[in-house]
């Protein structure tokens, strides 16, 4: 709250005054009397400067020279009606663009729209991003705003999934635009036609949200998508889910996280799976969270020779990340993970990880040495388990998981080793990272740089 009031207000202390005293009137909005203020100064330039100012409200924080001009149709006289907005200080100038001296003139010009010039204006704003009116970066994201705020529901909602699924976006923005679609599946015809049935779609966005760090909201949207499954749904997707709803519980130490895992065990079934492998993975890590290390660790195992038997070289990786805050040197098993991961293990040589539950630093040895790593400790374990886990969330939804380092699944092992006291308290839960709002956002929206 305090960081939206600074962004709001750039620390000015009548502004700061007035949103507070709003607030504490139980309104949210830009009180009136500091509205009426700020457009003394906007009612005193020409109506050209005025609507020029309309405009560039919806544009965002900064919008680019190039954009506003192409949602003005290239007005000739353009560059005098900015001149007079700079000179008026109401307008800033950018390398590339402007933006409102004062976040709250902006809002107060934005709030001063009628709603059909509202919509319209955002329509313009999306023909000219379509156009390629602005940079590449974050285009599409903006575009999805601006479409849904021009009511243009359907293509925004497209245009939202397409982003989310394209592996293009880093995790946060990803859950972003999921979360968008998903505001407005009941109002889009053909929703089930871009990425999948909606439960499929949840749980899309819940491993972007746990890749993102966001892990109280990856676990109500595993749990939306588990709700949303038709009956008759394969009872091994579930148990996939339900695997990664024991991981985010696990990595909220919420206490039924172990029944999740058994309950994902449950609807794996006994035959070798790559959802068996992965069910028993997730009751490991509980069991180890629960300080059962010895009875993880035989979990784990089992959960090796599942992952061994059908081939899933990513969920085996993880395992020995995982067993590896166990394991008596610390850098067998994540050397082995890593030699897995770039395709590395020696054919000539026997492969560590598949002899032993904790291989010694001696067998892992020429693994490290032949891809130049050194002691798998410490900072070096924790980044292992971010990208191991990371890959193996992101991994069937072509989600950017090596931009949104693992950090839910990160700390799993950084507790484990705490509880050998091998590591400082101080380091077991990793800062999360905000979601950034879009460029594009609503005025009123904090938005991080």
């Amino acid at each position: 709250m305090i960081d939206g009031y600074v962004e709001r207000t750039d620390g000015i202390p009548f502004f700061v005054a007035e949103l507070v005293a709003a607030q504490a009137d139980g309104c949210g909005e830009l009180p009136w009397t500091l509205r009426d203020t700020l457009m003394v100064r906007i009612s005193r330039l020409p109506e050209k400067v005025q609507h020029v100012l309309r405009v560039a409200s919806i544009g965002g924080v900064v919008v680019e020279h190039e954009l506003l001009a192409a949602v003005l149709d290239h007005d000739p006289g353009l560059d005098d009606v900015l001149r007079a907005a700079v000179d008026a200080a109401v307008l800033d100038g950018r390398s590339t663009g402007y933006c409102f001296r004062h976040a709250l003139l902006r809002e107060a010009v934005h709030d001063d729209l009628l709603p059909g010039e509202h919509a319209r204006l955002h329509s313009r704003y999306a023909e000219a991003l379509a156009a390629g009116a602005a940079p590449a970066a974050r285009s599409g994201t903006r575009l999805v705003h601006h479409l849904l705020q021009a009511h243009r529901l359907d293509d925004g909602f497209r245009a939202a999934l397409s982003l989310a699924g394209s592996g293009e976006l880093a995790a946060h923005e990803a859950l972003l635009m999921f979360e968008k679609a998903l505001a407005v599946w009941d109002q889009v015809d053909g929703a089930d036609s871009v990425l999948g049935p909606r439960d499929e779609v949840l749980a899309r966005a819940a491993r972007a949200a746990a890749i993102a760090g966001e892990d109280a909201r990856a676990l109500a949207l595993i749990d939306a998508s588990l709700e949303a499954a038709p009956s008759g749904t394969d009872p091994r997707v579930l148990s996939r889910r339900t695997a990664l709803k024991a991981k985010f519980l696990a990595s909220l130490m919420r206490p039924e996280a172990q029944r999740a895992a058994h309950e994902a065990v449950r609807l794996a079934g006994p035959e070798p799976s790559r959802e068996l492998a992965h069910a028993l993975n997730a009751l490991a890590v509980n069991q180890m969270l629960d300080f059962s290390s010895a009875e993880g660790a035989g979990t784990a195992q089992q959960a090796i020779d599942v992952a061994i038997r059908v081939g899933d070289a990513r969920a085996e990786a993880g395992l020995l990340v995982g067993l590896s805050a166990e394991a008596e040197t610390g850098s067998g098993p994540v050397d082995s993970a890593v030699a897995l991961r770039v395709g590395c293990a020696p054919s000539t040589e026997p492969e560590p990880h598949r002899t032993s539950v904790h291989p010694s630093a001696d067998q892992a040895r020429p693994v490290r040495e032949r891809r130049g790593l050194g002691p798998a400790r410490d900072a070096q374990f924790g980044q292992d388990v971010g990208d191991v886990n990371a890959r193996s969330l992101g991994a069937d939804e072509q989600l950017p998981a090596d931009r949104g380092v693992g950090a839910p699944l990160r700390h799993q092992g950084q507790h484990l080793s705490l509880t050998r006291g091998e590591r400082r308290p101080g380091r077991v839960h990793p800062t999360r990272r905000r979601r950034t709002a879009e460029t594009s956002g609503e005025p009123g929206q904090p938005t991080q740089h």
